[in-house]
């Protein structure tokens, strides 16, 4: 079974991420976002950034980290949904991932 965020959803979880770098963000701007998205062709990625950072961004620091921020969260958020799509694929795998044998460190004094 494959769960799959709603856009609405992942704007949420990206206000989100970015609280955690720091960007002092209320429901209500999450809600702006949410409100800019919908006035937009937000297919188009250059819209999309561009209405989030208008938005969310409120001072210089918080405009320098954002699109870092932008691309990582979205980057991170398509391996993750490209993982899972391959994990609930198993009739394409021949054969079960084998595990490898846990390393052992010896450390010398």
């Amino acid at each position: 079974m494959t769960r799959k965020l709603s856009l609405s959803q992942h704007i949420i979880q990206f206000c989100r991420f970015l609280r955690q770098h720091e960007y002092p963000l209320s429901p209500s701007e999450e809600v702006d976002a949410l409100n800019a998205l919908r006035t937009i062709p937000w297919h188009d990625g250059k819209y999309f950034k561009q209405s989030l950072r208008a938005v969310l961004v409120k001072n210089v620091q918080q405009l320098r980290r954002f699109d870092d921020l932008y691309t990582q969260y979205w980057t991170e958020l398509s391996r993750a949904e490209d993982a899972k799509l391959r994990d609930g694929e198993p009739e394409k795998r021949k054969t079960p991932p084998q595990k490898k044998a846990p390393s052992i460190k010896v450390i010398k004094n």
